[in-house]
């Protein structure tokens, strides 16, 4: 349909602000990237995931930590592509899935809109292009948006189970 391809295309329109020349731009290292850095090494070593469930590293807990260090556990290297690549992919997956939950709400047209207009929104194109936490609360948002309206829409056990699992 006319929709399903808007929304591809949308969609590709948006993980191509996310995710081309992510190691170059910004140029500028944040703090958490290199904290992300330092975590990789820590996870990288034998019996590395040891402290998935403390905090350290800031004050921050450990586990989102090893989600942005996955990339990098996967390759084998931790380059800035790598630290970036997993906070890029966040902010689409939570494009997709609030523009899910306005579907559900409001209709296609409007999700199309939404997609249209936060596709170049500079702050959410920042925000994804770098690792910082907050990504991952943001993807987690759009979930938890996205079964809520699905319960409210239509109540079963499964969209329930759903909600329960995404509040957790």
């Amino acid at each position: 349909t006319a929709y399903f391809w808007a929304f591809t295309l949308l969609v590709l329109g948006a993980a191509a602000t996310r995710f081309l020349f992510l190691e170059h731009f910004p140029r500028q290292i944040h703090n958490d990237e290199s904290a992300i850095g330092l975590a990789i090494g820590a996870f990288m070593v034998p019996d590395g995931a040891w402290a998935l469930k403390g905090t350290s590293f800031g004050g921050h807990p450990n586990f989102g930590f090893w989600l942005s260090s996955l990339p990098s556990q996967l390759t084998g290297i931790a380059t800035l592509w790598n630290i970036r690549v997993a906070g890029a992919t966040m902010g689409l997956l939570s494009i997709i899935f609030f523009a899910l939950a306005v579907r559900d709400s409001f209709g296609k047209t409007t999700s199309l809109l939404f997609l249209l207009f936060v596709l170049p929104f500079h702050l959410h194109v920042h925000y994804s292009r770098t690792a910082f936490q907050y990504n991952h609360a943001l993807l987690a948002a759009g979930i938890l948006f996205w079964v809520a309206v699905r319960l409210v829409k239509s109540p079963s056990r499964m969209n329930a189970t759903l909600t329960g699992a995404a509040v957790d």
